[in-house]
């Protein structure tokens, strides 16, 4: 096997990993400062993303409005309630990550 086949085209010993949460990506460059302002990143993405899904299921994928709550069914195996969650609470778990 050739030396630093292992890693990826372009990295050299010692880089950092570049897999990470858009979160902490985010929170290495502008941190948030406070819990307030954490639950208010958190409320606005959780918000905007909640009201753009029923908008684009029903304006662009001409979906009926009967179809759209199917996406929020765990039980049938759909993840999209989880992905909310962690954009409700992403940036608050990320700041108490970064502060411990």
């Amino acid at each position: 096997m050739t030396p630093g086949a292992d890693r990826a085209p372009g990295r050299r010993d010692g880089d950092k990993q570049p897999s990470r949460s858009t979160s902490g990506f985010l929170d290495e460059r502008r941190p948030v400062e406070d819990d307030e302002q954490a639950c208010a990143i958190d409320g606005c993405w959780l918000v905007m993303t909640v009201a753009f899904e029923p908008g684009f299921g029903r304006a662009v994928a001409k979906e009926p409005w009967e179809d759209l709550p199917a996406d929020y069914n765990v039980a049938r195996g759909r993840l999209w309630p989880l992905v909310l969650a962690w954009i409700g609470v992403g940036p608050a778990v990320t700041r108490t990550l970064r502060i411990v």
